[in-house]
């Protein structure tokens, strides 16, 4: 179910005492959440996707009124496209000239939740999103489009990152980072704090997402003093760790409370080499400096409402020194 609140103009107060509800979907669209309201040629309109994140489509409704009773229509739908479940976004209104698009993601599994934009064509005042060839069907997903507009923009990030002055911006941690757990000083210095869990639960583990379909990620490490690791994370994961004088490569699970040890191998040293090789459509395995352990294949899967994320660690130890991790898209 939709409803409303009606709120001050700023959005910081509440002034109905309670809500109204607008829309049932437990008929025609169930799951219907994240609605958006847009107004044009005295309609009001909310956006909504319906259906599931892989199966789902796109309603809109309508009104003159804005308590309703809405009309409901879904303007876009997988059809024959290869862009699955076409929902959860939003319509842009781009400029003064009645030019709009629309903005959702499709789930790609490991790779996640890929951000797509479609035409929108106003058919009898409904918005149709993607190609329009029958409008009466909804829209279709495009693979590509000539939108006729050109936005400029400087925004760029760097999926590299050489520990400079500070982390680059796509660096997460499961939980909100803490000065004590890491410092940048032409290299990234990860505090090894006492952890013996399951590396999906461990809190700083620094990851960022998947952005190419087949790579190679390569970290190097240093001055080390913990157990040091490179990950693939998932509901399912694989990782390989310098562990008090082993290599090692080890599997775990979200619905499991230890990881398993797959691999150990004496290693002398004080810094080493880590390298993820990733294949579409999501088959990888681990290298350390010149040695591939190519014979352990796993298959990346997603996590949960997100894909798959490739992290570093230092854990049990003081600190290590990450001096570089690198990304080089493989075509």
């Amino acid at each position: 179910m939709l409803a409303i609140y009606e709120v001050s103009s700023d959005l910081s107060k509440q002034i109905s005492d309670d809500y109204t509800i607008v829309y049932d979907g437990h008929h025609n669209n169930p799951t219907i959440e994240g609605p958006k309201f847009n107004q044009r040629n005295g309609y009001y309109y909310i956006m909504a996707p319906a259906g599931s994140v892989k199966t789902g489509w796109q309603t809109c409704l309508r009104s003159k009124n804005i308590y309703g009773p809405y009309e409901s229509k879904i303007v876009l739908m997988q059809n024959d496209s290869p862009i699955n479940g076409p929902h959860q976004g939003a319509l842009i209104d781009i400029d003064d000239n009645d030019n709009w698009a629309f903005v959702h993601f499709t789930d790609q599994g490991c790779y996640g939740r890929i951000t797509c934009l479609e035409p929108v064509t106003w058919v009898d005042d409904w918005p149709i999103c993607g190609s329009c060839k029958d409008p009466l069907l909804g829209g279709t997903p495009v693979v590509e489009h000539n939108y006729l507009i050109d936005i400029a923009s400087n925004y760029k990030l760097k999926m590299s990152d050489n520990f400079k002055k500070c982390l680059n911006l796509h660096w997460q941690t499961p939980a909100n980072k803490k000065e004590k757990w890491y410092f940048v000083n032409n290299g990234l210095y990860l505090n090894g704090l006492k952890y013996d869990g399951p590396l999906h639960l461990m809190p700083n583990v620094f990851s960022q997402k998947i952005n190419y379909y087949s790579f190679n990620a390569t970290t190097k490490i240093s001055e080390i003093t913990s157990e040091v690791g490179l990950a693939i994370m998932g509901m399912k994961y694989a990782y390989i760790t310098l562990d008090n004088g082993f290599v090692k490569l080890k599997k775990g699970s979200f619905d499991s409370s230890e990881d398993k040890v797959l691999y150990e191998e004496k290693y002398i040293g004080n810094e080493i080499v880590f390298t993820v090789c990733f294949r579409y459509p999501g088959i990888y395995y681990f290298k350390y400096n010149n040695i591939s352990l190519r014979n352990y294949r796993f298959e990346a899967v997603k996590g949960r409402w997100v894909g798959s994320r490739i992290g570093i660690f230092a854990k049990n130890g003081k600190i290590s020194k990450f001096n570089y991790f690198r990304i080089k898209e493989v075509k």
